[in-house]
């Protein structure tokens, strides 16, 4: 047969020449148009996306008319229906930081939604046993709704995480600190159950001696791979309505790491950290709970605290503005008061319960961050700085002189150091029984990354130094390093046992795959 059109000559080719000439300026016109309603419609909708989420916050949270066991029964349904997936979908968002491509296509949201876990509406405290002194609380609870329940009874957790938005169920999986490390150790320190909701689809009910024990024991820095947590009780730790910190400046690093091993130790204090700024400029806080009418209360939300803490060796704050006290400023992500008027204006005008992480995401962090990546573009990317080392004490001067020595934070921002002594020893998280220092560091960019060694040259040069001194890091942010590697420094093999018995059909990653080099 001979190609159509070629027996009448070459007309059906002309006059498709023709067509093709009225066809193309036709065609590039709805290629315009279609690129010019994305370019349009993408801020529109991320916009509509943090007016959504800032009517959320700003909605009553009416007390549940359904019953736990109820909402559990809705979470089996789902999954039985879409099946288990590796994410979850909650009110809240995300304390890992994963810095992959931030331009997600609507494809991909749509096909990750279906199989996201709907956990939102596990998030209340269900009980509060006094006598006991424990608390039941459901796995998507937020640490504010917890300090809300707990605070007005006179209790708080051993160790509260400092933001609104972290989960029990996250902090459990993943690994949470606080200033009351030198007493009560890690988060996972003070769980005493759970409830799991494992890859097969089954709850499983965990505790440190029951059958399901080795969960137990392999949940933290587990981050949901072995399943996700739907409720769990906790122990509970005294609070008061106050407390009183004494700020005293340190010039030695050597010294500063000698008082606080000393005032650890006493266990005098209920809160102890240090802001560290430089090797000869630091400011210890020891902190007490205070049942007294204090003298003065302080303003953390109209006042940088990193400030607050250098100008005023006594400062008394609520109970709340403590456990919170990095939350007005993003820990020191602001500028300082008096360096940018629209954050000046924005401590004015915004009242405190909007003064926190959850707000600012739902107002302006996808905003942020799509003109942070255009910038990074033209300028040059700049390097997230947002982690957690810990080091034996014994070790604690060496490290942190060699890497207030590699690293130069942005002037004034500082480095946070407190002493934790671990109580318990999860699977994948080995540590000794000794006491250890935390050294965290959470700004968003602490300078134009070199590109050394692939990027991210300051987290690796601080994460070498961490494992040098025999010390881990937590996985909630960026993290380099080979199989073998994960392997050797948090327990790998044990990790894969417990992994192949609950999770034997690779429904969930694993550690390796979901916490270590995922960026660029």
């Amino acid at each position: 047969l001979k190609p159509f059109g070629s027996s009448i000559g070459g007309t059906s080719i002309a006059g498709a020449r023709v067509l093709l000439s009225f066809a193309l300026p036709t065609m590039r016109r709805a290629i315009m148009v279609a690129i010019f309603v994305a370019i349009l419609s993408y801020p529109i909708s991320l916009l509509y996306l943090s007016l959504r989420d800032v009517a959320r916050i700003l909605a009553v949270d009416v007390m549940p008319i359904d019953t736990h066991e109820e909402r559990i029964r809705r979470v089996l349904a789902h999954t039985k229906e879409h099946g288990m997936g590796n994410k979850i979908s909650k009110r809240t968002n995300s304390n890992r930081f994963e810095y992959g491509n931030i331009f997600l296509t609507w494809v991909g949201l749509a096909n990750s939604k279906r199989k996201m876990l709907p956990l939102k509406d596990l998030r209340h405290v269900l009980e509060v046993d006094v006598q006991a002194k424990t608390a039941t609380i459901e796995g998507a609870c937020t640490m504010k709704a917890i300090a809300d329940a707990l605070v007005p009874k006179g209790f708080m957790l051993p160790i509260h995480p400092e933001m609104h938005e972290i989960t029990v169920g996250g902090a459990i999986v993943g690994i949470g600190i606080e200033s009351s490390g030198h007493k009560y150790g890690f988060f996972h320190d003070s769980f005493l159950e759970v409830d799991v909701l494992c890859a097969d689809g089954k709850v499983r009910t965990a505790s440190m001696s029951n059958e399901h024990s080795d969960l137990f024991a392999a949940l933290p820095n587990s981050f949901g791979t072995l399943g996700y947590i739907l409720k769990a009780k906790l122990r509970i730790a005294p609070a008061a309505p106050h407390v009183h910190m004494k700020n005293v400046v340190y010039t030695s690093l050597r010294d500063l790491v000698a008082e606080m091993k000393i005032v650890s130790d006493e266990k005098s204090v209920d809160f102890l950290e240090a802001l560290v700024f430089n090797e000869t400029y630091a400011i210890l806080s020891q902190t007490t709970l205070m049942h007294e009418t204090p003298p003065a209360i302080d303003d953390i939300y109209h006042d940088n605290y990193h400030l607050l803490v250098q100008r005023k060796t006594d400062v008394y704050l609520p109970m709340q503005d403590y456990i919170f006290r990095f939350e007005p400023d993003l820990f020191c992500n602001w500028f300082d008061k008096g360096e940018n008027a629209l954050q000046d204006f924005l401590r004015w005008a915004l009242p405190p319960h909007m003064r926190n992480s959850m707000f600012y995401r739902a107002a302006g962090f996808r905003i942020e961050a799509k003109v942070d990546a255009i910038k990074d573009m033209i300028v040059g990317k700049g390097e997230p700085l947002i982690q957690d080392w810990e080091v034996p004490w014994a070790h604690s001067y060496d490290f942190l002189r060699e890497t207030l020595s590699g690293v130069t934070l942005p002037r004034g921002k500082p480095w946070l150091i407190m002493p934790i002594r671990p109580k318990t020893f999860p699977t994948n998280f080995p540590l000794e029984d000794t006491l250890y220092l935390n050294l965290g560091v959470y700004l968003k960019n602490v300078g134009v990354d070199a590109g050394a060694s692939g990027g991210f040259g300051k987290t690796k040069l601080v994460d070498s130094l961490a494992f040098k001194y025999k010390g881990a890091k937590m996985l909630y942010s960026s993290t380099f390093a080979t199989e073998k590697e994960y392997n050797e420094r948090f327990n790998g093999k044990a990790y894969d046992q417990i992994k192949t018995k609950y999770d034997n059909t690779g429904v969930f990653k694993t550690v390796f795959e979901k916490c270590f080099n995922n960026v660029y």
